[in-house]
């Protein structure tokens, strides 16, 4: 019995030991566990909160930086993020979030594109509306999946690639620009559907903001000014066209082989990287020409200013259409150049709106051309332009539009309006800061056309203006023009009350004639001293026109 009474002792005291031994592994097991769960989750903390912080620095820039921080965080999960982070490899952490703002700003067109679509609205102007907006909102995709591509192939280690950013940055502001006018073409949409389009487009809206501007913060310098202002120091090609090589001829009396203009356009190469130059014999063509996006790199050559005339009439009062539509000539097509014509529209200023010329495409210029009419004349919509050595006549807004255009020595007439109207050479439209957008006229002439002209020699009260604020970054300057007494000496015209006063640049530089006074000019414009601000709106800098525009026979001013 006392030999057993020990071996249970003993077997006792060897259960206890192992159960400690076991309590022993399980409690540093389980300490190593909840070490490297807390560990594991401080790190996940920490990597979030980090991220928190970068995107909230990010967003510092943005136009809207509380719906950026928001959509930049909601894309963390998302396949925004994740495609997003082949912009981060290729080196700056901007990229990325630039990459994930477009991305969820394209997503919020296709959904917008989507909802526009199942629309079904009951009056004839609403139709036209719809019909515009979904012709924009696709312009809209086409620009963000265009600069979504290049900004996955940009490598900031390379110097060479801030050209290719600001042809980015120029895709992005069109799209904003295309949402914009989708919105614009409502507005004389009565009751509650034109609301429900801007409830859902306006959130899209700020999507579109926000990617221009983080596109931009990648372009910004260290000294806070934009590659695309800044003074360049590239060579000013100056190279020929050979005009004799034509490949396709409009005549009215059919000596050519086409007797239309859209004829010769729709039977142009699609996608063609070679220019293809269409020859417009004298006549005057009564058709609405439209350059469909496909068709790119066209030139029409005409006969001479006031020789070869095409003309048409559509206006929003007498046809009950969108602004968008009723132009004359619609230019959609990449680097279309147009020489030795006039565009017409002959609505008249009765019929309000009613655009003879829009232009929607990058890298168009125009020579040696009359573009004529009365309200919004020439719709410079997006992207970058040129105007050389073209006469403009309008009213009302008659150069308007959110394009980067430059405009050297052209002639401005301003035509005799409604009684009940002021005179507006232009309503420029950029709608936040970033944007690469504005109006740039360089040697030009402001004057009254004929009609004007008898009208004041009979002491007419009639008010001429430089323009006015359309939107609410609206920018746009005058550099070493003659401006004439047509202009009155308060210079610009409020759009509404003091809308944009704060937020626009309206600039004058160097220029004479004695509309040029600025004494009595509106304290919210800006007289422009320093050569060095003019220097950032002439050809060099704000449309960079030596990178695209080699083999037209055009001389141009490059500076001041």
């Amino acid at each position: 019995m006392a030999q057993n009474g020990i071996k249970k002792k003993f077997f006792k005291l060897v259960s206890i030991f192992f159960f400690l031994f076991f309590l022993i592994c399980v409690s540093t097991v389980l300490a190593i566990f909840i070490f490297f769960f807390v560990a594991s989750t401080a790190a996940a903390h920490f990597d979030s909160s980090q991220r928190t912080a970068s995107i909230q620095e990010a967003c510092r820039t943005a136009h809207y930086p509380e719906q950026c921080v928001v959509t930049l965080l909601s894309s963390h999960d998302s396949a925004a993020a994740t495609s997003a982070e082949g912009y981060g490899a290729t080196g700056s952490k901007y990229f990325s979030f630039a990459g994930a703002a477009m991305d969820s700003a394209v997503g919020g067109v296709s959904n917008f594109y989507s909802f526009t679509t199942r629309l079904s609205p009951e009056y004839g102007y609403e139709q036209w509306a719809q019909k515009s907006c979904l012709e924009l909102l696709s312009s809209s995709q086409e620009e963000m999946y265009t600069s979504l591509s290049l900004l996955f192939n940009v490598n900031p280690a390379n110097d060479n690639q801030g050209s290719v950013m600001t042809d980015i940055l120029t895709s992005v502001s069109a799209a904003l620009t295309y949402h914009t006018s989708c919105l614009d073409a409502w507005d004389y949409s009565p009751g509650s559907l034109r609301d429900s389009l801007l409830e859902q487009g306006n959130p899209v809206g700020v999507l579109l903001a926000n990617a221009v501007s983080l596109v931009a913060s990648v372009l910004t310098d260290d000294d806070g000014f934009p590659e695309w202002l800044r003074p360049g120091d590239r060579r000013i090609l100056q190279a020929t066209s050979n005009l004799t090589i034509v490949d396709a001829t409009v005549a009215q009396d059919g000596t050519g082989q086409y007797t239309s203009i859209q004829q010769a356009v729709n039977a142009a190469p699609q996608l063609n990287p070679q220019r293809w130059v269409i020859q417009v014999g004298a006549g005057t063509y009564y058709e609405n020409v439209v350059i469909p996006k496909n068709s790119t790199n066209l030139m029409f050559v005409g006969a001479g200013m006031g020789v070869t005339i095409i003309t048409g009439s559509l206006s929003v009062i007498a046809n009950n259409i969108t602004t968008f539509l009723t132009a004359t000539v619609a230019v959609n097509g990449h680097g279309f150049v147009a020489r030795d014509l006039t565009i017409q529209n002959t609505a008249g200023a009765d019929n309000h709106q009613a655009v003879a010329l829009r232009v929607s495409n990058d890298q168009a210029a125009f020579y040696m051309c009359s573009i004529e009419g009365y309200q919004d004349t020439l719709y410079s919509h997006t992207h970058r332009q040129f105007y050389k050595n073209v006469t403009i006549y309008g009213t009302v807004d008659f150069v308007f539009g959110n394009a980067a255009a430059v405009f050297q020595n052209c002639n401005l007439y301003i035509r005799l309006p409604l009684s009940v109207q002021e005179n507006t050479v232009t309503a420029q439209g950029r709608t936040i800061p970033q944007q690469n957008t504005g109006f740039s006229f360089q040697f030009c002439t402001i004057d009254a056309a004929p009609d004007l002209q008898a009208a004041l020699n009979s002491q007419s009260s009639i008010q001429s203006y430089l323009g006015r604020p359309w939107k609410l970054y609206s920018r746009t300057v005058f550099l070493e023009s003659y401006i004439t007494q047509v202009i009155d000496p308060a210079g610009w015209l409020p759009w509404n009350g003091t809308f944009a006063f704060g937020t626009l640049f309206f600039g004058e530089y160097q220029n004479s004639g004695p509309g040029a006074v600025t004494t009595q000019r509106v304290y919210w414009s800006t007289q422009i001293t320093d050569p060095n601000v003019a220097q950032q709106y002439t050809i060099t800098n704000l449309i960079e026109v030596a990178e695209w525009l080699p083999e037209i026979d055009l001389t141009y001013q490059p500076s001041l």
